[in-house]
């Protein structure tokens, strides 16, 4: 039987700035995302039902995970009369903002145009990303190879390639943090006072990497930091250990530095040996 195989990256957030609230309950954000070498693996093969399995410890149940919901969508939406099992082997922590369930469920979309034959019926990137929207607002980004600015409530994307190639020491605190959680617990002093262009420092960058030190910032480290202390000293450690640039990606709780080569990124790793961490690069 066919099994399909398909790589799920996690990704960081070169920037992530939140603007403002929005009157649907969202928040406008400005946030520059890049995927990085580090990866769940999604095997798919036809079933008669929806079954998903995943690491035990998860214990999530399956109308609550959007690998689930993700294959749910596209048998109703395409009117499939069959069903999928789909093994997640995960290696992408959760609650780390490293959008692993985000990834994961765009992965198993494109996994299942394949293995359900839909990519012979002419369904457009733009279709799959309006459907992409309906289980969370960053599921599109990883529908598509590259780098890419997300604006809006994180769904409007402009895809570019940064040219950026580090390699990225992710450090994790032994404390998951909701995505929910912090969103709900921002106020008015977490925002960010003006929209900065991502896009200019990230070209500037090129030549001068010191520039994203003074430009790029992550607005959810003023909630976090006042929260859970322990992830300040990893951002200020990874500093004093060579990173020229690190910041909490996402609503936490990992943080990451960057690096100019893997030999550097390695030899910071061993001062964390109290931490789970990993070295990977920008991809």
């Amino acid at each position: 039987m066919e099994i399909i195989t398909v790589k799920a990256y996690a990704k960081i957030n070169l920037g992530l700035e939140i603007l403002n609230k929005r009157q649907d309950g969202y928040h406008n954000i400005n946030s520059a995302m890049t995927r990085i070498s580090h990866a769940d693996s999604i095997y798919l093969r036809k079933n008669k039902e929806i079954i998903v399995n995943s690491s035990p410890e998860l214990n999530i149940p399956c109308e609550h995970n959007l690998v689930y919901k993700a294959a749910l969508l596209l048998k109703r939406k395409f009117d499939i009369n069959e069903g999928v099992e789909i093994n997640i082997e995960k290696n992408i922590p959760m609650g780390a903002g490293l959008g692993g369930g985000s990834s994961d469920a765009a992965s198993t979309i494109l996994g299942l145009m394949k293995l359900w034959s839909l990519d012979m019926r002419g369904i457009t990137s733009a279709t799959l990303s309006e459907l992409a929207k309906e289980l969370g607002a960053d599921v599109p980004f990883f529908l598509k190879k590259g780098n890419a600015i997300a604006s809006g409530k994180g769904d409007e994307l402009e895809y570019f390639d940064f040219g950026l190639h580090y390699y990225v020491l992710i450090v994790m605190a032994e404390i998951s943090i909701s995505t929910k959680w912090a969103y709900e617990n921002l106020n008015e002093t977490h925002f960010a006072k003006e929209k900065t262009a991502l896009k200019t420092v990230l070209e500037i960058a090129k030549t001068n990497k010191s520039i994203l030190k003074e430009k790029v910032f992550n607005n959810f480290e003023l909630l976090i930091f006042d929260h859970f202390p322990e992830i300040r000293i990893i951002k200020e450690e990874l500093y004093r250990n060579e990173a020229f640039f690190a910041l909490m990606s996402g609503s936490g709780a990992s943080v990451y530095g960057l690096f100019d080569t893997r030999e550097e990124a390695l030899a910071a790793s061993l001062k964390f040996s109290n931490y789970k961490c990993f070295v990977c690069e920008l991809i």
